[in-house]
């Protein structure tokens, strides 16, 4: 029996489900090596899934990935979608590419995963953006909206005809215990154009805006037998801290200081892994508007543990607020 909980490796799940994994569908953004994404693939792989998707900047950098994948399972079909999160051409593009595959007829997970952490100044994205809110979430939000209708072709009624459990397609997006540190800046996402820039409140920022987002994207289908989860994956070593340095490093310290917060120690890349693995899998968490966060494996419910969800990030009003922002910002109406 798996004991969820801080030290849960994804191969663990993947052992706990592989029901839910074998010839299934799941699309992955974020594709390098050493990265949550890829890691998690490796861990999908083990049990036969149909196809894996990758969506990164660069094929360059997946190829070595796709190739573990196909060394641990040789009948999964592994595709390479180029996206750029820092650009909506280039998500639309990527979105159009999803849509007109008719290899890809449904996905039964999506997985939102790549990001940028900590850009030590002010950077925008190609729209103008804030280079964290415009990668970690507009970009995602454009593509989950834009693909949706593939995610919801995979929903399948169970035997006795009710939609739910293992038949319930999902989209797991990765926030962060950052989170605690910035809600929404409605009127001021740049930060004074830089002049009050601080790179843990920019990711911040972002990671809220990743929460708010399930909120809503669960409101929105839950009713049609969708269901979204986002989480904290703990604190690892990924590419994600290439922009750390010592300055960073101390501005982190002092906010988790001023937020009376305590550091958590690191994980693996199997442990960090698993909590999105489980998001991802487990058929017994329900598409319930109170259990769509999750912690070292573990579902929280809204206000449950405030050590790792901020209350700005669970607020309903904020969720609203920030879909509507995001409508606005890509020109669509979601």
């Amino acid at each position: 029996m798996v004991q969820w909980g801080f030290e849960t490796e994804g191969n663990q799940v993947i052992d706990k489900f592989p029901e839910n994994v074998r010839g299934r569908r799941f699309v992955i953004t974020g594709s390098s090596e050493g990265g949550l994404g890829a890691e998690s693939a490796y861990s999908l792989a083990r049990a036969s899934p149909a196809q894996i998707v990758f969506m990164g900047r660069s094929w360059e950098k997946t190829k070595a990935v796709v190739d573990k994948v196909k060394s641990i399972g040789s009948s999964i079909d592994v595709k390479f979608v180029q996206l750029e999160l820092d650009s909506l051409t280039s998500v639309r593009k990527a979105a159009k590419e999803i849509n007109d595959d008719a290899s890809i007829p449904s996905i039964d997970v999506l997985m939102l995963n790549a990001g940028v952490m900590a850009l030590p100044n002010l950077q925008l994205t190609q729209d103008g953006l804030e280079a964290h809110f415009g990668t970690n979430h507009i970009g995602h939000f454009l593509l989950a909206n834009l693909i949706m209708p593939k995610v919801l072709a995979a929903i399948r009624p169970n035997p006795n005809g009710e939609i739910g459990g293992s038949g319930t397609p999902r989209i797991v997006t990765v926030s962060s215990y950052g989170n605690i540190f910035s809600g929404i800046r409605f009127d001021d996402l740049t930060f004074g154009n830089g002049k009050d820039y601080n790179p843990w409140k920019a990711y911040g920022q972002s990671k809220t805006a990743n929460i708010l987002m399930t909120i809503s994207l669960n409101e929105k289908f839950r009713s049609q037998g969708f269901a979204a989860y986002t989480l904290n994956p703990g604190s690892i070593r990924t590419s994600l801290i290439r922009h750390l340095n010592d300055e960073s490093t101390k501005s982190f310290m002092e906010l988790l200081a001023e937020h009376k917060k305590e550091r958590y120690p690191p994980k693996t890349l199997q442990q960090g892994c698993s909590t999105q693995l489980r998001a991802a899998l487990d058929p017994t968490l329900p598409p319930n508007e109170e259990i769509f966060f999750l912690h070292d494996t573990q579902p929280l419910l809204k206000g449950e543990d405030v050590k790792v969800l901020a209350a700005h990030s669970a607020d309903i009003d904020q969720a609203h607020k920030l879909w509507d922002l995001s409508n606005k910002i890509v020109g669509e109406q979601f």
